[in-house]
């Protein structure tokens, strides 16, 4: 694409730099910087123009930056002192021009298939296991980062990297009305997976009939045979209703049989193509279960031969701060669930920490946030689930973690039950108390930087076991 291509579809001014110049990659972020490569600074929890001169010394050949900026003026005349023939491209907006370029290019390469994924828990993972099974077999493209921030422009600009590419496997999440809308116009799917309808981000979706409601909009701009992938075991999707045109295919928990949980490793049988087939997983939680098998009737529509499915599967590797195990510096296991918490993927991994064999098992858990006016229930929640687990300590950190604290509180050994007031009290009690043989489970919402306990305990080096 040319510059002065990008400018027309951007809706965008060329301030500076030859117009018939060609971009042959972009990025969005300096971490993923390289020489030649176009700066688009998209608006993603912080302002990204205020990096544009460092990038601009890097070598790019150009960035885009918004009319409104503060620092326009300065920004443009000293990228232009550092290079004369850099390429400026203005427009109002970074993220609506970027909208507008993924529209462009997707309905450039319409005919590539795309697999949407989206769900209140599990979705990251079930979009990673089919994007592991299909790329036994085919060039994809996928997010590698995991970072569940798939909202419309960071999905816009992974639409520039579809060119050499068979099809895409992407993840939608959305916190509020009207989003999903116009990721379905801008992904355009041609099979959309709803795994389940959960709790998460009901201050912006008010209960889980929205949340459903809203996810369901995935499917709006569907293209081809519209296919559409629902959970059976999933109360607000076992009776969706879509217009005749479209084909719903349910997949259940109850398709898997002989389930054996081990230590290390996730077995049961299923029928692939119809014959009954062995499926290793090399994580932990039985809810994995559901999850690769959304993966695996996915595959099956592409016609992934049975032995890279099971083959894929196997392959598949937690994604990093979800349920990651580690050793801590004081020999303890350590099981990093830090990226995000919701009260369904908090029972879920409290559930899967409960299995596993340890001396002793404590909890580390944080505010679950995005929750709306149901919040302190959701919470109570969650210290009431100790009546199902046998944990021997619980910690806390946060203020609506208390509430769990409060409500756990009759569930665990006494005394056991500690409310810290900051995280550098918490790291230093944990690093105190816990020893080899203990089990510690950590997990709060991604805003509580739960994962700067983790750092803090974890042995340099270590990963994943």
């Amino acid at each position: 694409m040319t510059i002065n291509e990008l400018a027309k579809i951007t809706k965008g001014k060329i301030s500076n730099g030859e117009s018939k110049s060609s971009i042959n990659c972009y990025h969005i972020s300096p971490k993923d910087s390289a020489l030649k490569s176009f700066y688009v600074p998209i608006f993603n929890k912080e302002d990204r123009q205020a990096y544009i001169l460092e990038e601009v010394n890097k070598g790019i050949l150009g960035y885009m930056l918004s009319s409104h900026y503060e620092k326009r003026e300065e920004t443009i005349t000293k990228s232009k002192q550092i290079n004369p023939e850099i390429i400026i491209i203005e427009v109002e907006n970074i993220n609506k021009a970027v909208y507008e370029l993924g529209l462009a290019i997707r309905s450039k390469y319409i005919d590539k298939p795309i697999v949407a994924v989206t769900g209140s828990v599990g979705k990251s993972t079930v979009t990673n296991m089919i994007a592991q099974i299909l790329s036994t077999e085919k060039n994809i493209l996928a997010d590698q980062k995991n970072n569940n921030n798939n909202t419309c422009p960071l999905l816009a600009w992974m639409m520039t990297n579809i060119e050499n590419k068979e099809m895409a496997v992407l993840e939608a999440g959305i916190a509020s009305k009207g989003v999903m809308e116009h990721i379905s116009e801008l992904v355009k799917p041609s099979i959309c997976v709803i795994h389940n309808i959960g709790n998460a981000h009901l201050d912006g979706l008010e209960n889980q009939e929205t949340v459903r409601n809203e996810k369901m909009k995935l499917t709006k701009f569907m293209q081809n045979e519209k296919i559409v992938f629902l959970n059976a075991d999933d109360a607000y999707l076992a009776k969706v209703k879509l217009p005749s045109d479209y084909h719903i295919k349910m997949y259940s928990s109850q398709e898997a049989k002989n389930i054996n949980i081990k230590e290390e490793c996730i077995q049961y049988t299923i029928p692939i193509y119809g014959e009954e087939t062995k499926i290793t997983l090399h994580t932990y939680g039985k809810h994995q279960i559901i999850n690769s098998i959304a993966a695996i009737r996915v595959a099956e529509m592409y016609r992934i031969q049975k032995e890279n499915i099971v083959q894929g599967l196997a392959n598949f590797q937690p994604i990093k701060r979800r349920f990651m195990v580690k050793t801590s510096k004081t020999g303890a296991t350590l099981i990093d669930d830090t990226h995000n918490a919701n009260p369904n993927s908090m029972k879920a991994g409290l559930q899967t920490a409960n299995e596993m064999k340890s001396k002793r098992k404590i909890a580390v858990l944080g505010d679950m946030l995005e929750l709306g006016e149901a919040s302190d229930v959701l919470h109570e929640e969650i210290g009431e689930f100790f009546s199902q687990i046998q944990f021997d300590e619980l910690y806390t950190y946060g203020e609506k973690a208390k509430i769990i604290a409060q409500k756990a509180s009759p569930y665990l050994p006494k005394n056991q039950v500690i409310m810290t007031d900051s995280k550098e009290e918490l790291i230093q009690k944990l690093q105190k108390e816990t020893k080899e043989g203990d089990l510690i489970y950590v997990k709060a919402s991604g805003k509580m930087k739960f994962n700067d306990i983790i750092n803090a305990l974890t042995q340099v080096g270590d990963g994943v076991i």
